[in-house]
C-alpha cells in the first residue's frame, strides 16, 4: 500500500531477510534462461553496499515506530495515558544521539521534527494531552515530577472549583469526608502503606501550633468553610494515595490497552473523588482504529451478497462479531 509506511516497513523488513536469496538471484542472473529483456529488469533493481546498508538504517529507525503502531491499533480503545507514554518513548529514541552512523542520525533529526511538530510545539494541546493522560498508570511511566505536580493543581482545581459538580443530592462535603474515611479504612486492607503523616492525624501540637493558638486563629486559609477545607483535605489524602497505587500497580503489570481500566477497577472505591474525574478524563481514547474498524466490519458485512440482510439484523452481526469470537 502506497500510503502506509508500517507497509512498508514489513517490506523492508521481508527484504533484508531475503538478503541472501536476493544477492544470490542478482549474481547469477545470466545463468538463468531469461530473455535479454527480464535481465536487464534484473540489472535495473539490483542493489549495492550502500543501497543495502541504507535499508538496514531506514528499518533500524522505523522498527520502534512499527511496534507503537502495533500497540496503539488493537480492538481494544487504547487509553490516552498509553498514546502519551508511546509518543515520549519514540521522542526519546529519536533525541539519542548513540550511533556514529550519519544516515540514522539524519533519519532520527527528521522524524524528531514531525513529533515535535504535532505533539510538542502546541503547548495548550501538550498540556491537555498531559492533563488527561495522569490518571492512566502508564502515563507515570514517563511523566517527570514537574509534570506530575503540575497535574496535582490542575486536579485541584477541578475539584476546589467544582467544575465538574456532582449530579446526586449528596452534598461534596459529605462525599469528600467519606472519601476520607474510604482511604483511611481501606489503607489497612491494602498492601499499600499510607505515609506515616496520613495515619497519625492526631498528633501532639507542635510549637507552630501553639503559635497559631495564640493569634486566635485554627490554621485554616482565610475566607475557607469547612466544606471547602474538608474537600481540600481529601483531595490531598486521595493525590497521596493515588501516588503510592500507581507505583505498585506499575511494579506488576506492564502498559496495555486494559491497564487503565484495571486499575481503576481495583482503586474506584478508595479514591471517589479521582476516580469521577477519570472516567471524564480517559473517555478521550488514543486512537480511532477501534472505530475505523467497525466502519470497515460492517462494510464487509453489508455487502451486495448479503444485501437481502434487514437494518436491524445489519446491527446485530456487526455488534455480535467480536463478542461470538471472543466465547469460541
Amino acid at each position: 500500500c502506497k500510503t502506509r509506511w508500517n507497509s512498508t516497513f514489513l517490506l523492508i523488513e521481508a527484504t533484508i531477510e531475503c538478503k541472501q536469496v536476493l544477492m544470490k538471484l542478482f549474481s547469477e542472473k545470466r545463468s538463468f534462461n531469461l530473455r535479454s529483456e527480464q535481465v536487464n529488469r534484473l540489472i535495473a533493481v539490483e542493489l549495492n553496499n550502500d543501497e543495502w546498508d541504507f535499508l538496514s538504517s531506514l528499518r533500524f529507525v522505523l522498527n520502534p515506530f512499527y511496534h507503537a503502531t502495533k500497540l496503539m491499533s488493537g480492538k481494544n480503545y487504547p487509553s490516552i495515558g498509553l498514546a502519551f507514554h508511546a509518543i515520549h518513548k519514540l521522542k526519546h529514541f529519536c533525541s539519542k544521539d548513540d550511533t556514529y552512523e550519519e544516515k540514522i542520525k539524519q533519519m532520527k533529526k527528521l522524524l524528531l521534527a514531525k513529533l515535535n511538530y504535532y505533539f510538542y510545539d502546541d503547548l495548550e494541546q501538550h498540556e491537555h494531552l498531559e492533563n488527561h493522560s495522569y490518571f492512566d498508570p502508564a502515563a507515570h511511566l514517563t511523566l517527570t515530577e514537574n509534570e506530575k505536580q503540575r497535574n496535582e493543581r490542575y486536579i485541584k482545581d477541578l475539584i476546589l472549583n467544582d467544575v465538574y459538580p456532582q449530579q446526586s443530592s449528596t452534598s461534596d462535603g459529605s462525599k469528600a469526608s467519606s472519601s476520607s474515611n474510604a482511604i483511611s479504612t481501606s489503607s489497612t486492607k491494602s498492601s499499600i502503606q499510607l505515609p506515616q503523616s496520613l495515619s497519625n492525624n492526631h498528633t501532639n501540637p507542635s510549637t507552630c501550633d501553639d503559635f497559631i493558638a495564640a493569634c486566635g486563629d485554627d490554621g485554616n486559609i482565610i475566607g475557607e468553610s469547612n466544606k471547602e477545607r474538608s474537600k481540600r483535605l481529601s483531595v490531598n489524602e486521595e493525590l497521596k494515595y493515588f501516588k503510592l497505587a500507581v507505583q505498585e500497580f506499575n511494579l506488576k503489570n506492564k502498559p496495555s490497552t486494559t491497564t487503565a481500566m484495571r486499575f481503576w477497577n481495583i482503586h474506584h472505591t478508595k479514591l471517589p473523588l479521582l476516580s469521577r474525574l477519570a472516567r471524564i478524563h480517559l473517555i478521550a481514547c488514543g486512537t480511532s482504529v477501534p472505530s475505523e474498524s467497525a466502519f470497515s466490519i460492517s462494510a464487509h458485512t453489508a455487502r451486495k451478497e448479503r444485501s437481502r440482510l434487514s437494518s436491524q439484523n445489519l446491527c446485530y452481526s456487526v455488534f455480535l462479531k467480536d463478542k461470538i469470537s471472543k466465547q469460541k
